[in-house]
């Protein structure tokens, strides 16, 4: 084998160093996706929940009723888009497959939270009244 060609698989082999993620980058990925999962449950909850107490609270929530009805447009694609991205990285490192699935299913308990919240305002709307 020639100098040239040895030097070559050498400049390869530190290429594909560079390029392949050590296993701290991966697990620094997980965790870091994971909690990036809980916070948006956990927020999207939050934000929900004052946006349907500012709705019972005033009288004229019309506006309110807006900004929540484009509130849950926005966050579905957003946590749909992140519940893809943990489904298929539970896939890809079964070493944290548990915790992700556990992540996914904290996200997944915003969904009949919402729907409750959502037939709230549409008996109240559809009544005339606010709490």
């Amino acid at each position: 084998m020639s100098h040239q060609t040895l030097s070559k698989s050498v400049l390869s082999q530190k290429e594909l160093k560079q390029t392949v993620p050590s296993l701290t980058q991966i697990v620094t990925t997980m965790k870091n996706l994971i909690l990036t999962g809980k916070i948006t449950a956990a927020s999207s909850f939050v934000i929900g929940t004052l946006l349907l107490a500012v709705y019972l609270y005033f009288d004229n929530p019309y506006n309110i009723t807006q900004i929540g009805l484009g509130y849950i447009i926005i966050t579905f694609w957003i946590n749909l888009i992140l519940l893809v991205i943990l489904i298929i990285s539970a896939f890809v490192s079964p070493r944290f497959k548990i915790e992700i699935l556990k992540t996914c299913g904290i996200m997944l308990l915003n969904i009949p939270i919402a729907y409750g919240y959502l037939l709230l305002v549409i008996w109240s709307l559809d009544s005339g009244n606010t709490f």
